[in-house]
């Protein structure tokens, strides 16, 4: 090839470079960007605003704001550099309040510059911080963190935020005030501590700015010992419990005993693994099934919260080796170790002082103490109800005031009442277990590996025995509540719900 058709090939690519250069340019620049706003938050003294552009090749883009709508003397905001990204995100700051301002999105590449039409916001009035007081937390006999959120700071920065207490409604006025000790994105506490233990108190959050003070609703806590409801309910003529905070749980693979997160839940149908080696949780258990036995007691043979069926025993004493014998000097759970609190360690249950009602105490519970008025009754003591889609009984504490803005009980002291009579959402229930209330779930029954009525019946063991076959327990259903009813074979599993005093 000569050198003279060398350099005219060469001359003519260049030309194609070039022109093929001058097409893209002329093709970045016919195409107008399509920006899409997908968010403006406007606040007093910032707005934030998000956006994303469509657009080829590597850009940049960037909001200009300004108080002339000629955008004279617009400032810009973010960060002018191209770059494969195709969303934004600017904050504007320290702008003035109840103010108009203008704005445009500019987008740019290699080739271009455009700019958006011409928009407008007002920026909102300053005010006092927005506030709302929390459900207080690790709540025990003499101690509970107080909480609280700052929703929003009203466009002026927060300068001061802490609680009101005491022992009075409004306590603004009638209590002290404690500064916050913690502020982490909004949201602040302060750990509140007392010699006086098991006491009502009434608590509100605060908030200060340079424009002035808002408070949060005001909410009670009920100082209680780690695991119970806060509510007290008389078991006999002397003396209150406390009910713990759910069902008994047991683990057999570990031996682990706990109370159930929540009052309302149950296991149900996955008792029917029960075994000494299985790994997850169990509620239904043949009654004095502690894990104890006493080495005197050679009846007491099925003792074991696994437990599934009969042993060979002699009858006259112990029909099927569960619980203490009739033939023992005390043959009730009451003040032994048969009795699953007394025994056992429960391991969100504190110390080890848990224990179960009698048959005279839960019937004390149903029916014969004095308690509050609620919704006209007097003496309100239960109510059937369904919580969290859940059925159930409901026990309002000796002093119990139902939360205003939650509907009122019906058919309150209800023994063949349904249980469709009053019916809870979670937020609900939240608040009528702040006041005290205790809620007893139909968790079912269990026969040998067979379980069985869960949602349907509750029944809940006592510590009193019925001869040498039978225990008291309470059972209830859609038109029945037997406070102390004869459930049958201490080897049913059922509910265990336990109690401590102050």
């Amino acid at each position: 090839m000569s050198m003279k058709r060398l350099c005219s090939i060469m001359i003519i690519m260049v030309l194609l470079h070039f022109l093929s250069s001058c097409h893209e340019d002329l093709v970045f620049e016919s195409i107008t960007p399509n920006v899409s706003e997908t968010s403006l938050d406007i606040q007093p003294t910032r707005a934030y605003f998000s956006w994303t552009v469509d657009y080829p090749g590597r850009i940049a883009s960037v909001v200009e704001l300004s108080q002339n709508e000629d955008m004279s003397d617009a400032t810009r905001y973010g960060m002018d550099v191209i770059a494969e990204n195709k969303s934004f995100s600017v904050k504007a700051d320290n702008l003035h309040d109840e103010t108009v301002y203008y704005y445009r999105y500019v987008v740019r590449n290699s080739y271009s510059s455009f700019e958006t039409e011409v928009r407008h916001f007002s920026t909102t009035k300053m005010q006092a911080p927005v506030i709302q007081t929390e459900a207080a937390s690790d709540i025990t006999e003499n101690a509970a963190v107080l909480n609280g959120v700052i929703e929003s700071d009203g466009g002026s920065m927060v300068l001061e935020c802490g609680f009101y207490y005491g022992t009075s409604p409004d306590p603004v006025v009638t209590g002290r005030k404690v500064k916050a000790n913690l502020v982490q994105e909004g949201g602040f506490s302060y750990p509140f501590a007392t010699n006086d233990g098991n006491t009502v108190y009434y608590f509100c959050a605060y908030a200060t700015n340079g424009l002035g003070t808002n408070y949060g609703d005001e909410i009670i806590v009920t100082l209680h010992p780690i695991g119970t409801i806060s509510g007290l309910f008389s078991v006999d003529a002397e003396k209150q419990v406390y009910f713990s905070q759910g069902n008994l749980q047991y683990r057999a693979s570990d031996g682990n005993w706990k109370f159930a997160e929540r009052q309302y839940d149950c296991i149900g149908e996955a008792n029917s693994n029960i075994s000494e080696t299985y790994g997850g949780w169990i509620d239904l258990f043949g009654w004095g099934t502690s894990g104890f036995r006493d080495p005197s007691d050679t009846y007491n043979t099925n003792y074991l919260p696994f437990s599934t069926s009969n042993s060979v025993v002699n009858t006259v004493y112990n029909y099927c080796g569960y619980g203490p014998s009739t033939n023992m000097s005390n043959p009730n759970l009451t003040g032994t170790s048969y009795d699953w609190g007394i025994y056992n360690r429960i391991s969100n249950g504190g110390e080890l002082d848990w224990w179960t009602l009698s048959k005279d105490e839960w019937e004390y519970v149903f029916i014969k103490r004095e308690a509050s008025n609620v919704n006209g009754t007097a003496n309100a003591r239960f109510a059937k109800a369904i919580i969290a889609e859940v059925r159930g009984v409901i026990l309002f504490p000796d002093q119990y005031t139902h939360p205003l803005d939650v509907a009122q009980p019906f058919d309150i002291n209800g023994q063949d009442s349904f249980f469709e009579s009053n019916c809870y959402t979670i937020d609900d229930w939240a608040k009528m277990e702040s006041r005290g209330a205790v809620f007893l779930p139909t968790a079912g029954s269990r026969t040998g590996t067979s379980t069985g009525n869960v949602g349907v019946n509750g029944s809940y063991w006592s510590a009193t025995n019925n001869g040498n076959r039978y225990a008291y327990c309470v059972s209830f259903h859609q038109n029945y509540l037997y406070p102390t009813y004869n459930y049958g074979n201490r080897e049913y599993g059922i509910s265990v719900r336990l109690v401590r005093v102050p």
